[in-house]
């Protein structure tokens, strides 16, 4: 590894000595990656930047291999890692050597220098990754039956919430919209919703309101420019992302935020493109932008603006690197090196036409958790009321499978309903029309109308004794789910 420090320029008058310079893990990426970190390096030293570059390698981003020791050695020290492009972008093992649990994007348009079907978008688009469906694992049920499992925690939605309300806050942006489907998922999203709500109370300055996923969407590709930061579970944030991301155009100037427990990711969203390497006529404006972004997290927001400034100066007097020459309109065509060059001449320079450079600040801090939100236990408790067995069974008489069924009432416990996916089949008063039948019945056996079970080993024992009883009966259980109350309320949806 090597090591690169970068100097603020000598004082004209006495001034305190400088703190000392942050660590920054530097990792230059494949293709056309060390090219564009050289451009983007000579910009921050010509800007004053204060970073102390330590060099890593890490493996391809595709085949998974685990980060060498002493690259993830080197960026934990750091806490921070810049990043070129790879052919698989982060990778799932730098994703778990890191622990990154959270992503930020930002998707813009740069009117009027580059054409933009909505002038004036500025949208940040902050997703949660570690939990919801994409994180959950999947697995065949039965044959004709795939299964995965959305989960949502309170630790996971505060970690994300309260990252969300502070970044808004630091960064200048005064609208934060939560975007869950509570309506259809009122436990897990609204689980989400819920803290999103508590963690907005701690911090009026921020207008916090939330929306639906599918109108959300909808809005975003329409009219993105009336949102401001977007926050979301796993699943739509990355569906968010991807449409800010297609509507504000020009990825290759796009920029991904990834902000983990051992250290924080600054990358552009571009791969490698091996084709353009080594001809000096790559674009290192995105890698460039997230090194701003880099030096706002590390409190050196004045240096992150003047680098930005300059670089949309730069765009406005028409140098451009080949891949915007055809969308600007504009005639001069600047390599890789003369693009730096052009931008560090212009250090000092505000935009004219093109908005001038706005914040972005992050808390680095490394975190797992936060002091919690979650409220008292309600009074009453959480109480077993019964439990779910999904059953792989190939017959399609539902009142023959109700009637082996009702045979294993045990301990208080009694059949309350069978259901085939979504549509409840026994008992034949609350029977639906059923379309079509899968080798999955969900079987719910609720605590008897006489009798309360409370949460004790006696009950775990029941439960024991349930599924006991189903395995001498020759009845093939996939999975099982336990059911409670909280307050006397149903903390699992009906049937």
């Amino acid at each position: 590894m090597r090591d690169t420090v970068l100097h603020l320029p000598n004082p004209v008058r006495a001034e305190p000595a400088p703190a000392p310079s942050p660590a920054v893990a530097l990792a230059r990426g494949a293709g056309i990656g060390p090219e564009i970190s050289d451009a983007v390096l000579s910009v921050l030293e010509a800007a004053g930047a204060r970073v102390a570059v330590a060099e890593v390698t890490l493996g391809d981003g595709e085949s998974g291999e685990p980060v060498g020791d002493a690259a993830l050695a080197e960026i934990s020290r750091a806490g921070v890692l810049l990043k070129g492009p790879l052919p698989g972008g982060t990778g799932a093992a730098l994703r778990k050597a890191l622990g990154l649990h959270c992503t930020i994007r930002r998707a813009r348009s740069f009117d009027p220098v580059l054409p933009a079907a909505h002038p004036g978008m500025d949208v940040v688009v902050i997703r949660e990754t570690e939990e919801d469906l994409p994180g959950g694992p999947e697995n065949l049920q039965t044959a004709d039956v795939a299964h995965c499992i959305k989960r949502i925690t309170r630790p996971g939605s505060e970690r994300l919430c309260r990252l969300a309300f502070g970044f808004a806050e630091a960064s200048g942006r005064k609208r934060l919209t939560c975007v869950t489907k509570a309506n259809a998922m009122p436990i897990t999203d609204g689980l989400f919703r819920t803290v999103f709500d508590e963690t907005a109370a701690d911090h009026p300055a921020v207008t916090a309101d939330a929306m639906l996923i599918d109108q959300a969407a909808a809005r975003l590709a329409a009219r993105p420019e009336r949102f401001d930061t977007l926050l979301a579970p796993n699943l739509y944030g990355d569906i968010l992302s991807d449409v800010a991301a297609a509507v504000a155009g020009h990825p290759q100037l796009a920029t991904s935020v990834r902000v983990g427990t051992v250290a924080t990711v600054f990358e552009p969203i571009h791969g490698p493109a091996a084709r353009l390497a080594g001809r000096n006529v790559a674009n290192p404006s995105g890698l460039l932008l997230a090194a701003c972004e880099m030096l706002g997290a590390l409190g050196q927001t004045q240096v992150a603006l003047r680098i930005e400034n300059a670089w949309a100066r730069t765009l406005e007097e028409g140098l451009l690197p080949s891949d915007l020459l055809g969308t600007a309109g504009h005639r001069r065509r600047l390599g890789t090196i003369a693009f730096a060059r052009a931008v560090i001449e212009r250090l000092g320079e505000q935009p004219r036409r093109m908005s001038l450079a706005r914040p972005f600040a992050l808390d680095l801090t490394p975190r797992t958790a936060f002091p919690s939100l979650a409220k008292p236990e309600p009074q009453g408790g959480r109480r077993l009321a019964g439990v779910d067995l999904t059953i792989a069974w190939s017959g399609e008489d539902a009142e023959g499978l109700a009637a082996r069924l009702t045979t294993l009432t045990w301990g208080g416990l009694r059949l309350d309903h069978v259901a085939n996916g979504e549509h409840p089949v026994w008992p034949p008063a609350a029977a639906s029309a059923v379309g079509l039948v899968t080798g999955q019945w969900r079987c719910r056996f609720l605590t008897s109308t006489d009798r309360r079970l409370h949460e004790s080993s006696d009950d775990t024992t029941r439960i024991a004794d349930l599924l006991g009883r189903a395995a001498a009966a020759g009845i093939e259980i996939v999975k099982i789910e336990t059911l409670y109350t909280y307050g006397g309320e149903p903390g699992y949806s009906p049937a």
